[in-house]
């Protein structure tokens, strides 16, 4: 989690991480060894990354789901919805089908698509400074890196360590 946190530093990225296994490592290992540990990190990233957006689509098409029914009543053809209040309308349900149906062909048509993982590894890091403040930085691009952020949310929350400073270090019983 430690590594993820760090690759979601937008100052940092797979740079820094580089950068230190290779000056940490480079007596013990060779640089390509170095770089597998990089492409590691990288792939359990973009592995918890699938993970939060699957769950992110099978919420919001529960959510659309759950809205649907409540709000409407789809009549035995599919061109048309019923509202509860009785008055028939142009058929939002269509629209999101065929909506979903021109994003899927997109994704499929452009197989070199790019999500938000790969925008934001190949972004160019944030300057370091003092002052910077991670959690501020994804709060205000929670629009561009919707899952992201979600993601470092939880990753940057967990505490670095959960056991007491002195008792870690205690020779004596506790």
């Amino acid at each position: 989690a430690l590594l993820i946190a760090l690759v979601l530093d937008p100052r940092y990225k797979l740079d820094y991480l580089s950068h230190c296994f290779s000056a940490t490592y480079s007596a013990t290992y060779d640089e390509m060894t170095c770089k597998e540990m990089v492409k590691k990190v990288e792939k359990t990233m973009r592995a918890m990354f699938d993970q939060y957006n699957e769950t992110a689509s099978s919420l919001h098409l529960s959510a659309s789901m759950t809205q649907l029914q409540s709000t409407s009543i789809v009549s035995s053809s599919s061109t048309f919805v019923m509202p509860v209040s009785g008055r028939p309308s142009a058929n939002k349900k269509s629209r999101n089908l065929h909506d979903e149906f021109v994003a899927r062909r997109l994704e499929k048509d452009d197989g070199m698509k790019k999500n938000e993982a790969d925008k934001y590894l190949e972004e160019e890091p944030e300057q370091p400074s003092a002052n910077f403040n991670v959690l501020g930085w994804w709060a205000s691009s929670g629009s561009k890196y919707k899952i992201l952020s979600l993601m470092a949310h939880d990753v940057l929350a967990i505490p670095v360590t959960t056991v007491a400073f002195e008792a870690t270090f205690s020779i004596g019983g506790r």
